[in-house]
Formats: structure tokens, C-alpha cells, sequence
């Protein structure tokens, strides 16, 4: 039996055993183990035991996991030893044969209980209620049936809700268990077993029953078998869960009952029960209704505000003090999945970043940045809101590169057509625009640099012929002319001397003396190349150092525009030089890349082209 031992960043150690099979861990409360520091994600990982072994799977959180200073992706084995890095948090397994021994006596991790909205006892249920269950939930029991006082709302369930004791087998009158069977027209007919005895459903391919529609959050709902009885459970999901058209967070399920997850309408049917779809079944949608953008900047303001007043107005209705809780259906539905007037709802968030999507492949920056702000200013620390308004701030770069690229290259200013063509990304649409004519751009550029390269060979100013070249090269780092150009530089031109004509000596005749030669003028001095001052230096090398920080978090976009700001103040700055490099390496950008690299002197090239290799570039 293995146990975990936690130490955090001021050395406080807990220990905790791995009883269970499966364990979360992450900041949101509802996780097994929850490590509440903000650089850990809400589900930030899952340790898995499976046949003696166990596993460590990062679940898309923001920081990642590292084992051993690696850092994972996916799920890896994990033993004995190995050093567990979350957040702040430290991490590793030992072996503890006395818990092993001890069995499960106890739940060491100390599990949350929320008391679920319950539904009605069958012998509670009129005739009314009976049909309305079996037909879709539009009966005045499923309608109108109060919580219980104190009952939990389904935002509030946590994950740890799910755990649940040993189940026995399900008694039937079949083999089959319990299925799902889809009614909406848009996965009309596909039907889901329920054979384990948890089973997750939500948009993600990581989930037991994947339903890929867009109202359906990433992980929804579970279904839950628990002494021969199903039970579902909502996983604090953006749209909730409507059994009979009634809201729930957790719920038995019986013969007939109508679930709603978002969109998508599906018909529980029990062991043993004689239910086929194309004789029995009536394929029904889902109006999506709800929220909209009212305009990019102000859209969710504006809805939120709006939202958050109706649950106010019907607060006392629904909840309120005395009240009997059975106003107008619609009236609940709607307020429901909202928040409190103090701040917006899962809901609420989830449908402003599908905006925000849809507003990044629009390719309309500006209006994604002031949605994401929006979402920021509710909830600072939403991880999803932060990495698109990164990529909003990346595609509006992108697309400010893309336009200087276009101007210059019309007005055939081949220097800084080919500078805003690089700082395009890799990974940016505008990148292949920008190819479409790129090739005649570079051209171009050559033959400007080479004829530049030989003016100055021819006046015998070495210095510039090289670093006219150097641009050259970096382009086009297979061109042979330009070598010979630069090798040409500063040798001597051979000159053929006659040899002087013999003239027979006269007699008596004076001896002549030998002419004297006057001295050659001296050569030009040659240019020096202009060094950067010392302020400039002292900048480039801040820049370089900001660069490199942007390099270790990932931020390969940010450490390349860090880097060559550096590189205009001191061109020759290795350390820009090599992060330029690394980074250009991770975005995929070989041109970019190779100019780096050449850059370099030859002892700093190595790091650059091993990077380069692992993203399966390969560079001179």
C-alpha cells in the first residue's frame, strides 16, 4: 500500500494514504486532495492505481506536472522515489505495509458530504407525476416539488460527491445493465451502457460516455450504481442536469426518466426493460435559447448585469422565506444556473469564453482582449481567460507583422518586409498568407545585400562586405556567390611588370643612378563596425534577461520580441542571440532559427540546434 507525502513551500509535510483507486488533486474544493496555492489549477492532476502500479496524469492544467525535473505530458507511471512537482508543492510516493495491513477503515482524506435535491419516494408520486416522468417531465410534480430545506444546489456538489462504497452487483431480470439511449435528432439512436460502476459523461475524450456538443461541459455529469440502484450526479457542470424537466445535483434514476444534459436529451431505460428505439421512441429537441452577446466590448457586462437582476426578482419566489416554491417553471429554469447579483455564474463565464472563441476565429483581437478582460475582472484567476487573451495578444501581433509586411513589400523596402515576415509565427494563419509571395520578397532582398556586399569589397571596406553578407546568409545560407565576394576582400590585385629593356652601355658615358619609386599612398583606413555604448549594452542585456525569464515559462512569442529589441541595441548580444534561437526553434520558425544560430559564436550553437532538433527542425 502506498501512502503520498505533500510538502509544501515552507516545509510542512502531510501525509496522505492511497486508499482509492482514483484521486484528484487541484485547488477547487471538491477534489480529493486539494492544494489551495494559486499556481495550482482548479483539476490539476489525477493519480490512478492499476494493476500494482501507479500512474500520474496532468489534466490540462495551466502549469503542468513535473516528475524528476521533467516535465509530463498525458499520464506516466510514477513509483517509489520519484519526485512529484505541482505548483508550489512537492510530491512522492512510500511504500506503507501498515496501512496495507489495516485495510480501509477509514476515508483518510476527509470526503465532503452535500446533502443532494432528492426527488419525491415513489409512493409520493401521482398518477400525474408518473406520466409526466415517463413522458418528459411536463407534470405538476416534476415541475413544482420543493427542495428539501438545506438542500444543496447542483453548482454547489463537489467532485467528492461521486465516491461511493463498494457496490454489489445489480439484480435484474436481464443480463444487459442499465442503458442510455440518445432522443435529440443530433446523436438520435446512439445508446451508452452503463456497465461500470461509475461512469463520467462530458465533451472530452477522457470521459466514460463522450457526448461531443458544445452545451456540454467538459466533464458534465456522472451516472453512479450504488446497491443496485443508478444514481446521477451533477459534476458542477455549466448547464446542469434536468431529469423530467426538474434541476438536479443528485438523483435516482427509474424507468423512463427524460435527462437533459445542456442540449442533448436522453431516455434512461432499466435493466431488463423491453425498449427499442426506432419503435418506441419520439425524437425530441432541446431549444437552446439563453444568453447572447449584446456587443463585443459590452456583451457580457451588460448580460450578467441582466441575469443576475432576474435571480434577484425571483430569489424570494423560488428560496425565499416561507414561500412555496412553485412559481412559473419557466421562471425556474431560467434562474436556476445563476449566480448571486455579487458576481457571475459558471454558466455565465463559460458561455462569454465560447464568444471569445468564436471572436478569435473571426480574427477580431481587440473585441476577444476586452471580453477576456470582462471575464478577468470577475475571476482573476481563470485559467482558460488567461491563455485565450494571450492568444487574442498574439494574433493581433501576428496581424500588425502581417500588415507591415504587406506595405513594405509593395513598396519594394525589402529590409523591413523581410523583418515583419519573420516576426510572423509559425503557427499564425497570416504565415502561410504571407508565403504566397514570399519567395520574391527574398529574392529580392539577396540581390539588394549582394550588390551592397560588392560595392563595398570594391572599396575596400572589408567590415560592411561581411556584414552585408551575414544578411545574405541568413536567407539564403546556400548561396556560394557571396562567399567568394567576401573572400575576395582586402587581397591584392597581381600586377604584370615589363621587365626594363637592356640598352647597351656608351662609352665614356656617365653611369645613370637608379630611379626611385615614390611610395604607394597608404589604403583607406577601413570602417569599424559602430559599437553600442555602454547604456545600450546595459539595456540589451536587460532585455536579454527579460527574454530568457519569457523562454523558461513557456512565453516563446514574448522571449522572440524581448530578444530582438536586445538584438537592435547590441547585435552581437549572445545571450539574445541564443534565446532568439531556442525560441524560434519552439515556434517552428526555421528561418528565424538559422539567422539566430548564425549569429552565435561557435561554442553557444550547440544549445540552439539541440532545441531545434527535438521540435524536428534541423539546422545548419
Amino acid at each position: 500500500m502506498f501512502k503520498l507525502i505533500i510538502e509544501d513551500d515552507e516545509g510542512k509535510t502531510t501525509v496522505v494514504p492511497l486508499i482509492r483507486d482514483e484521486i484528484t488533486i487541484g485547488r477547487k474544493e471538491g477534489n480529493t486532495i486539494r492544494l489551495t496555492e494559486r499556481n495550482v489549477s482548479r483539476r490539476h492532476a489525477k493519480l490512478v492505481k492499476q494493476n500494482s502500479s501507479v500512474y500520474i496524469e496532468d489534466l490540462g492544467s495551466y502549469n503542468g506536472i513535473k516528475v524528476n525535473g521533467n516535465k509530463i505530458t498525458g499520464r506516466i507511471a510514477v513509483s517509489e522515489g520519484d519526485r512529484i512537482q505541482i505548483g508550489d508543492y512537492l510530491l512522492a510516493l512510500k511504500m506503507d505495509r501498515a496501512v496495507a495491513a489495516a485495510g480501509r477503515a477509514a476515508d483518510p482524506f476527509g470526503e465532503v458530504k452535500t446533502l443532494p435535491l432528492e426527488r419525491p419516494p415513489d409512493e409520493a408520486m401521482t398518477p400525474g407525476a408518473e406520466a409526466a416522468r415517463a413522458g418528459g417531465g411536463n407534470g405538476v410534480e416534476a415541475a413544482g416539488a420543493p427542495a428539501p430545506a438545506g438542500a444543496a444546489s447542483a453548482e454547489a456538489l463537489p467532485d467528492a460527491a461521486l465516491d461511493v462504497a463498494p457496490t454489489t452487483p445489480v439484480s435484474t431480470q436481464a443480463d444487459l445493465p442499465a442503458r442510455l439511449v440518445v432522443l435529440s435528432s443530433n446523436f438520435a439512436g446512439q445508446e451508452f451502457l452503463l456497465d461500470k460502476a461509475k461512469l463520467v459523461i462530458g465533451r472530452v475524450d477522457d470521459n466514460d460516455i463522450v457526448v461531443n456538443h458544445r452545451s456540454i461541459s467538459r466533464h458534465h455529469a456522472a451516472i453512479v450504481r450504488e446497491h443496485g440502484r443508478y444514481n446521477i450526479v451533477d459534476l458542477q457542470s455549466a448547464n446542469g442536469v434536468r431529469v423530467n424537466g426538474e434541476e438536479y445535483g443528485k438523483v435516482e434514476l427509474r424507468r423512463g426518466d427524460i435527462i437533459d444534459l445542456g442540449h442533448v436529451r436522453l431516455r434512461f431505460v432499466e435493466p431488463g426493460e423491453d425498449f427499442v428505439f426506432d419503435r418506441d421512441a419520439t425524437v425530441t429537441d432541446i431549444s437552446p435559447g439563453g444568453w447572447r452577446a449584446i456587443s463585443p466590448a459590452m456583451g457580457v457586462f451588460v448580460a450578467l448585469v441582466a441575469l443576475s437582476l432576474v435571480a434577484f426578482i425571483f430569489r424570494d419566489r423560488l428560496f425565499g422565506h416561507g414561500g412555496t416554491g412553485a412559481g412559473p417553471p419557466d421562471a425556474q429554469i431560467a434562474a436556476a444556473p445563476l449566480g448571486t447579483p455579487s458576481g457571475p455564474s459558471e454558466l455565465e463565464i463559460d458561455r462569454a469564453l465560447s464568444h471569445v472563441t468564436q471572436l478569435i476565429n473571426e480574427e477580431r483581437w481587440d473585441d476577444a482582449i476586452r471580453e477576456c478582460d470582462q471575464v478577468l475582472k470577475a475571476r482573476p484567476d481563470d485559467e482558460m481567460a488567461r491563455e485565450r487573451k494571450q492568444r487574442a495578444e498574439a494574433g493581433m501581433k501576428n496581424q500588425e507583422a502581417f500588415a507591415r509586411y504587406t506595405k513594405s513589400s509593395a513598396n519594394r523596402d525589402w529590409d523591413p518586409a523581410v523583418e515583419a515576415f519573420n516576426a510572423i509565427t509559425e503557427d499564425s494563419p497570416y504565415k502561410e498568407r504571407a508565403r504566397k509571395d514570399w519567395d520574391e520578397v527574398r529574392r529580392s532582398y539577396v540581390r539588394e545585400h549582394l550588390t551592397l556586399a560588392n560595392r563595398a569589397v570594391q572599396a575596400g571596406k572589408c567590415d560592411e562586405a561581411k556584414r552585408e553578407a551575414d544578411k545574405v546568409k541568413i536567407e539564403d545560407d546556400s548561396n556560394t556567390r557571396v562567399v567568394e565576394i567576401v573572400k575576395s576582400c582586402g587581397k591584392p590585385q597581381a600586377v604584370a611588370e615589363t621587365p626594363p629593356r637592356q640598352r647597351p652601355p656608351r662609352e665614356n658615358a656617365t653611369p645613370t643612378p637608379p630611379r626611385v619609386r615614390p611610395p604607394k599612398p597608404a589604403a583607406p583606413p577601413v570602417e569599424k563596425e559602430k559599437q553600442p555604448s555602454a547604456a545600450e549594452s546595459a539595456e540589451a542585456d536587460a532585455l536579454a534577461s527579460q527574454g530568457m525569464d519569457a523562454y523558461v515559462k513557456g512565453q516563446f512569442t514574448l522571449a522572440v520580441e524581448m530578444c530582438n529589441k536586445a538584438r537592435k541595441l547590441s547585435p552581437h548580444n549572445q545571450t539574445a542571440n541564443r534565446v532568439l534561437g531556442a525560441s524560434y526553434c519552439k515556434l517552428k520558425n526555421r528561418e528565424g532559427a538559422v539567422r539566430a544560430f548564425n549569429s552565435l559564436e561557435a561554442q553557444l550553437r550547440q544549445f540552439v540546434k539541440f532545441v531545434c532538433h527535438n521540435e524536428g527542425l534541423e539546422i545548419p
